[in-house]
This record gives C-alpha cells, sequence and structure tokens, in this order.
C-alpha cells in the first residue's frame, strides 16, 4: 500500500508491504530507508507492534483510505493512500476551502473566529477521537469566512467546520 505520512507540514513517501503472505511483518519504507515492524497484537484500535526488538503501542483509526496513527507518547501521524490526499478537502460556496471533520469526534479548542486572517499550516480545530488528537489545519493564506462549530461540540465525519477564502 502506498501512501504519505505527514507530520505537521513535512509529507514522507511511504510504502507499506507484507515480508510473508499472511504474517504479521511489515517492511515500511519511508524515503529512502526501510523497517521491519511486527504485528505483535490487535486489540480494536489498539496495535502492539515490535520495531527494534522494542514494543510499541499505537492507536489506528480508519477514515476511508485514511488511516490515523498514533504512537503512544507521540504525534499523530496520517496515512493516505489512493486519492484521499487529494479528497480532503470540499469548496464551499463562493470557492472557498471547507474544512470537514474526517472522523466522528470531539471538538476540543476552536483557534480562530470569522474574520481572523491565517496562514497555510495554522491549526484551526482540534478534533478529538479515541485518545486521538487531530489538528486541522488551514489549507492556504487566507480569511476565515465562517465558523460552525464550537468548543464540546461532538460532530459527524463530513461536517464543515471552518470556511477559510
Amino acid at each position: 500500500m502506498r501512501g504519505t505520512f505527514r507530520r505537521g507540514e513535512t509529507q514522507i513517501d511511504v510504502l507499506l508491504e507484507r515480508a510473508t503472505a499472511g504474517g504479521s511483518q511489515r517492511i515500511v519504507r519511508v524515503g529512502e530507508r526501510s523497517h521491519s515492524i511486527d504485528v505483535v497484537a490487535v486489540d480494536g484500535g489498539a496495535v502492539t507492534l515490535r520495531v527494534a526488538g522494542k514494543l510499541v503501542r499505537a492507536f489506528v483509526a480508519k477514515d476511508g483510505d485514511r488511516r490515523l496513527v498514533r504512537v503512544v507518547g507521540g504525534p499523530v501521524l496520517e496515512f493516505e493512500s489512493g486519492d484521499a490526499a487529494r479528497t480532503k478537502k470540499k469548496h464551499g460556496a463562493g470557492g472557498n476551502d471547507a474544512l470537514v471533520a474526517t472522523m466522528h469526534g470531539q471538538v476540543v479548542k476552536v483557534n480562530v473566529k470569522a474574520g481572523d486572517a491565517v496562514k497555510r499550516g495554522d491549526a484551526l480545530v482540534v478534533l478529538e477521537a479515541m485518545k486521538m488528537e487531530m489538528r486541522l489545519s488551514a489549507p492556504h493564506d487566507g480569511v476565515v469566512k465562517a465558523v460552525h462549530c464550537r468548543e464540546g461540540e461532538v460532530v459527524e465525519r463530513g461536517k464543515v467546520l471552518v470556511e477559510v477564502g
């Protein structure tokens, strides 16, 4: 499976493949480096991995072709395959870019209000789901046209949260 890991604004090409047919070991190629990862246990959205001889716990959420991975004690990494990267945002009225909830979750922070100037990559909204926090960032420099959520609100996947023009 091909995809991309995102960590903040950094985007890295990734290839994930099974080391043996039907086995639990995976080979992950990140850029020019390869890593061997063994899946030790899967319990719902929680996964225990063996990486370089150490046990690592991670939580995985699936959203279509996207995988959000949070390694305990680390950041949330976003893995996308196929055309998911290109379908992440919807266009609102007047050609605005609309940031949408990528999963069912709770809005824990709204960092902007209508009329605020934002720069590409600014965290506009923080969602929490399955013990993971996801920061939804401005897709480009612009002005916040509308905010359609509030802190504490539980939102469904696909709900428009913020429009940036």
